[in-house]
């Protein structure tokens, strides 16, 4: 992959209508590649409309290199979290805020079986740099029948904070275009695309769910699940680390925590229910043994692949046309990895990973 060049500020842009790149969305995935692009020297407009209502600004930008059920590595999990670390510090250092938290992910085992589980893989060549080995009985605040792994190597990032610096300073560099896409204003050439006036070598989609509105990407496998989560105060809980147990918990900062997530492939809109906020918090009362008072509910909906692959490529008629989506729920691990790979595809003509390219979807619709 291409090596970054130390960029501090975005550059300004002010009185020009010439651009590498169109970014199309500031979610994560919008972000990181947009964040990517910036360290190459490229120049870029971001169109998007609102940072609210996507799935990125509910999220708690947990990263885990487990698969909790067979306590192997997930997806890549070697080679994709060196390039997490360097890149959320980065970022980090860009925003001059910290974003990065390096956090004990503590699962609660379920059965003597797991536990039994958790020791041999712990002793696994592939799985061991992501486990303690020993066992914990007890965690303060927290119930298990059968004692807690601690899997390091893992954390979050302030995802909403990052969202919005990154933002303002995509607007203070007039960088940044407050509105939905008009895919009826973009002219598409043979060697650029345009856009109100606005020249770039390429429009790189990165909506989330709002790809199902897309005409150029519409054909893909979207899975849309909507996910409803928690903010609680426990001001006994006194951890620094994320609890797992079926539903995550983790800090916010102080006595406040985030907690979730749902799943549903019903009912898609972006209406709280009662029927979730009772799950939760039953969850969580079999989960905590201390004190704990919701202060939010809050709602997103997902935009999930049926392969559980990201989505990367061009369009296959309009090589100036790209899409970087599809990240899922181990979104945060794979953004930076796949940012830079796909960068390094478009400005050095490296191939793309046969996983992510949408290549691998026949072009219908």
């Amino acid at each position: 992959m291409s090596k970054t060049r130390d960029t501090r500020t975005i550059p300004l842009n002010l009185n020009t209508s010439d651009f590498d790149c169109i970014v199309v969305g500031q979610g994560l995935a919008g972000t990181c590649l947009s964040f990517e692009l910036i360290r190459q020297q490229k120049k870029v407009l971001v169109v998007d409309q609102d940072i609210g209502a996507r799935c990125s600004a509910v999220a708690a930008g947990t990263f885990n290199p487990l698969v909790f059920k067979t306590f192997s590595p997930t997806w890549k999990a070697h080679e994709l979290l060196p390039y997490l670390k360097s890149f959320y510090l980065d970022l980090g250092s860009f925003l001059n805020r910290p974003i990065l938290n390096e956090r004990s992910v503590v699962k609660s085992m379920k059965s003597t079986d797991q536990r039994r589980l958790w020791n041999i893989k712990s002793q696994d060549e592939d799985s061991r740099p992501f486990m303690r080995s020993a066992l914990e009985e007890k965690v303060h605040g927290v119930h298990s029948n059968h004692g807690f792994g601690f899997v390091e190597q893992s954390g979050n990032i302030n995802m909403l904070d990052m969202l919005r610096e990154f933002r303002r300073q995509l607007g203070e560099s007039s960088s940044l275009m407050e509105e939905t896409l008009d895919y009826g204003l973009l002219v598409i050439e043979n060697d650029h695309v345009s856009y109100k006036g606005i020249s770039a070598d390429y429009i790189l989609f990165c909506q989330g769910l709002e790809n199902v509105k897309n005409p150029f990407f519409k054909h893909l496998p979207f899975i849309p699940a909507k996910g409803e989560i928690l903010v609680i105060e426990s001001p006994e809980l006194h951890t620094q680390n994320i609890i797992h147990d079926r539903i995550n918990i983790v800090p916010l900062g102080g006595i406040t925590y985030w907690v979730g997530s749902t799943f549903t492939w019903d009912n898609l809109n972006m209406e709280k229910t009662p029927e979730a906020r009772v799950d939760l918090v039953d969850q969580l009362q079999d989960i905590l043994e201390v004190p704990f008072k919701v202060v939010e509910h809050r709602v997103g909906i997902r935009p999930t692949v049926k392969d559980r692959r990201p989505l990367i490529g061009m369009h296959p008629e309009h090589g100036r046309i790209g899409i970087f989506n599809g990240l899922g729920t181990r979104g945060v691990m794979l953004a930076p990895y796949f940012a830079t790979h796909f960068v390094d595809h478009l400005y050095n003509g490296s191939d793309l990973n046969r996983e992510v390219d949408i290549k691998r979807f026949s072009a219908r619709g």
